[in-house]
């Protein structure tokens, strides 16, 4: 996590996003710490629309779903 944090404020501006969402990653950040730190919304496209999938995928089955059928 250390050298996450170091990375980020070394990097060149054009990489510190990239940086930034691999932080977030890490550390599972929610919707609303993805809009607080600028990796969430319009301004991000289809690479934002990715991103927020990847940082929040659908919940897994669990055993009581497979149950029912």
């Amino acid at each position: 996590m250390k050298n996450l944090v170091i990375n980020y404020y070394v990097a060149p501006s054009g990489k510190k996003s990239e940086v930034l969402q691999l932080i977030a990653r890490v550390l599972t950040f929610s919707e609303d710490d993805l809009v607080r730190v600028g990796l969430s919304g319009s301004s991000h496209g289809w690479i934002g629309g990715i991103w927020s999938r990847i940082a929040h995928p659908p919940p897994s089955p669990n055993k009581s779903q497979f149950d029912k059928v």
